[in-house]
């Protein structure tokens, strides 16, 4: 991702995070400080990292039920625009004291219940948080935007 799409979708994210019925609860001073506590706003990684920490925070805190954090909110496809970030995304979501205990019921929702067809479950295993899983998540990126959650 260019970056700036990245800036773009660090705003975006930021924005809904920190609205209410569309208007902002946070002055835009906020935004400034808050994308410096990332790291040196000219970098890249600065983006990336704000990108994770912001994405796993909004997910977080709009995922209403975990089946489908786990069907929708962490099942990255090649094409999603995030697929290159989904490591870091999965690992500060696991930052949230219940972050693994959502994923753990959402997948056994998910895999216990008949709610769901054999192609859905196979689409989770396929792209989902098994093959993050797999693949490495956890590897070195934990807590690597440095900031607390909030």
């Amino acid at each position: 991702m260019k970056m700036y799409a990245l800036k773009d979708q660090v705003f975006k994210l930021w924005r809904k995070l920190n609205s209410w019925k569309g208007e902002l609860t946070s002055p835009l001073q906020n935004y400034v400080s808050e994308i410096r506590s990332y790291g040196d706003r000219r970098y890249k990684r600065t983006w990336i990292n704000a990108l994770c920490r912001l994405y796993s925070t909004w997910l977080y805190e709009t995922t209403l039920d975990s089946h489908m954090l786990i069907t929708h909110g962490l099942n990255f496809r090649e094409s999603d625009s995030l697929y290159p970030y989904r490591h870091q995304i999965l690992d500060e979501f696991l930052m949230f004291e219940d972050g693994l205990d959502i994923i753990r019921h959402g997948l056994e929702v998910v895999f216990t219940t008949d709610d769901f067809t054999t192609e859905e479950r196979e689409d989770v295993k396929n792209n989902g948080v098994l093959r993050l899983l797999a693949t490495g998540a956890g590897n070195a990126t934990i807590g690597a935007s440095i900031n607390p959650i909030r």
